[in-house]
Formats: structure tokens, C-alpha cells, sequence
């Protein structure tokens, strides 16, 4: 017979004041495993413990009560999704607090100044710590280098993630400046993080052409006028579950399925549905829209972007690996990664 304990004993021994106690109980979270019919006395066991501890840690997560006496497999599941929604919604506050210090206010408002030696097409030539370090032949690597190519539309105009510019001054999206100053034909950006509003490093880029460019001309597109070929064994409902490099596509193995496949993020692109009429249903970010596909591509109407996928199984689950084509693909060049989808 396992250990009793008596409700004072149970209250020292958890740090739980012994009204919780009797509060958890008329909730239904814990149940005495025996009362005394003449005394009244409560008697709990370990696995009451237990039970405290564990409600102790889900209030930690401020989950309601309610909610852990309802507790099952898809709560935790459940709070991690409204815990990633809160640091969304706190981050970009973040964001925003930190343009209005970091811009005091005045250049937010500011109007456009325009710099007509800077409009045109810029080709990146090195990183360095400061045009200093640059001039002085000291570079540095940068493994992380987003911007091949810099545009400066006409009028200040924003693509991709600049909301627009300024003479000496790009505008990130989120909320970040990055400067610039031209000297000798070189242009010196000052890259900095959009996290923490810190210099990272001076990227150096080179004139390409002046030409007054819009933000069509400039963005990359597919050609997706592909007839369509059934694939029968994408036909249905995949449902997001990972995402991996494109390196990992390419050699993709039950070995590497457990570091590829990450369980614990959300998803903008939610699902995909395959019909037998070419057609493909995108759930993104709660929303649905329609486009193509055909066998081995699926085709972004919208965008005109070619994404290619492959099929595989492993451990007896159909996996899709799907080329995932964004702004950064558009305007950058890159494709990052992939998503990885479960047929359903």
C-alpha cells in the first residue's frame, strides 16, 4: 500500500497552502484517495503528488484551471500555439518601440529626399567592419549576405523587405534603418540587426546600370505555362509537419528526418490539397486560395513561381519535399529551404 498523507502534510510538502488545496479539489483537479467518514480527514497518495506538481508547472505556463483539469495530449500542443502567437504580437511591438527610439520620432514622418546618383542597380562586391576596413583591403566573410543586388526604385519606392528609402537611408520593415553613403562609385551599406537594432557589417556594392526600374521588372518569375501531367501519388491532402534545406532535400533519408523535421513550429503554409483537375488548394496562414500544379511542380498562379517537389517514404509515411519560393526568391534569388508535408 503506497504512502498517505494527510492534507497539512501534502501542503508542506508541495508549498501549496492548504484553502489551494481544498480550492483544487472543488475545481475536480485532485480527488483524496480516502476521507475519513467520522473525522473528515482527507488522505492523499503519491500519485496526488503528482497531480499537484503537475498542475504547479501548468499554471507556470499561466494556463487557466479549467484548462488543466481538461488536460490531454493536445494541450500542451494547444499552449505552445498561443504562447508563439503572443511573442509574435509582443516581438513586433518590440519592433515598433524600437523604430520610434531609434528614429525619435522625426524621421518617420520624414519626406522623401531623392539621391539620383543612387537610383539604379548595385552588385555586391565584399563585406568589411566599416568602408575604413574595406578601403584598407580588410574583408570580412559574410555567410549570411541577403543582398546580391540593391535597387533604388524611383520616388523611394520599397520592394520586397524595404518599405522604402531615403538619401543615406533604407527603411527595413521592421523598423530597422540601414544607411548608406557613395564615394568613388562604391556604395557602403550599413547592415543592422532587426532584432536588436545593433551594426552588423558594411556591405560594398558596385553601379550596375541608372536605369529607373519598377518593382515588376525586378522581381524574378517562372515560367509556369507547364501542361498538366497527372502524378498520382500526389493526389490528395498534405499537411505541413517540417521544413529542411535544400542540401537535405536533395539527399533525404530516414537518417536525417528527425534533425529535418521540426514538430514544434508554425507554419505560414499550412497545407496543400492535390485535385485531379490540375487544380491546388493553399492554406496559408489560415487562408485559402487556389493555384496549379502538374507532375513534380507545383505552380504559384499568383506569383509565377515554379516550386519543385519529390515524394518519398519513410518509416511507412509519404513525405513531400517542397522547394518553397518567397520574396527571397523573388527579389533576393535564394531559395532557403523546403517544407515538408505528410499526406494525410
Amino acid at each position: 500500500m503506497s504512502k498517505l498523507f494527510k492534507i497539512g502534510d501534502i501542503s508542506k510538502l508541495c508549498n501549496i497552502s492548504i484553502k489551494t488545496l481544498r480550492y483544487y479539489e472543488e475545481m475536480g483537479l485532485i480527488k483524496p484517495v480516502e476521507v475519513d467518514i467520522y473525522s473528515g480527514y482527507r488522505y492523499y497518495d503519491e500519485k496526488n503528488v503528482q497531480d499537484i506538481y503537475k498542475i504547479q508547472f501548468l499554471k507556470e505556463l499561466d494556463m487557466p484551471l479549467k484548462d488543466i483539469r481538461d488536460f490531454d495530449d493536445t494541450s500542451l500542443a494547444k499552449r505552445m500555439k498561443e504562447i508563439k502567437q503572443e511573442m509574435k504580437r509582443l516581438k513586433n511591438q518590440k519592433n515598433l518601440i524600437n523604430s520610434l527610439i531609434n528614429l525619435k520620432g522625426e524621421k518617420i514622418m520624414k519626406p522623401f529626399i531623392n539621391d539620383s546618383q543612387a537610383i539604379g542597380r548595385w552588385k555586391y562586391v565584399a563585406s568589411a567592419l566599416s568602408k575604413e576596413g574595406y578601403l584598407a583591403g580588410d574583408m570580412v566573410e559574410d555567410s549570411d549576405l541577403l543582398f546580391k543586388e540593391i535597387y533604388f526604385l524611383p520616388n523611394g519606392e520599397g520592394y520586397w523587405i524595404f518599405d522604402r528609402w531615403s538619401k543615406g537611408e533604407i527603411y527595413h520593415f521592421r523598423g530597422v534603418v540601414y544607411t548608406y553613403e557613395i564615394e568613388d562609385g562604391k556604395l557602403y551599406l550599413s547592415i543592422y540587426n532587426v532584432e536588436t537594432n545593433e551594426f552588423e557589417i558594411v556591405c560594398v556594392y558596385e553601379k550596375a546600370d541608372s536605369k529607373q526600374y519598377t518593382k515588376d521588372e525586378i522581381r524574378r518569375k517562372d515560367n509556369i505555362d507547364i501542361p498538366f501531367v497527372n502524378d498520382e501519388k500526389a493526389l490528395g491532402h498534405w499537411k505541413s509537419v517540417g521544413w529542411t534545406s535544400i542540401e537535405n532535400k536533395r539527399n533525404f533519408s530516414a537518417d536525417s528526418i528527425v534533425k529535418a523535421i521540426d514538430l514544434n513550429d508554425d507554419y505560414p503554409l499550412q497545407s496543400l490539397t492535390f485535385n485531379p483537375n490540375g487544380e491546388i488548394i493553399w492554406e496559408f496562414n489560415g487562408n485559402f486560395s487556389k493555384h496549379r500544379w502538374t507532375k513534380n511542380s507545383v505552380l504559384n498562379t499568383a506569383s509565377s513561381y515554379n516550386m519543385d517537389y519529390k515524394i518519398v517514404e519513410i518509416n511507412g509515411k509519404q513525405l513531400m519535399l517542397m522547394d518553397w519560393k518567397s520574396g527571397d526568391y523573388g527579389f533576393g534569388g535564394d531559395i532557403y529551404g523546403c517544407y515538408i508535408l505528410e499526406k494525410q
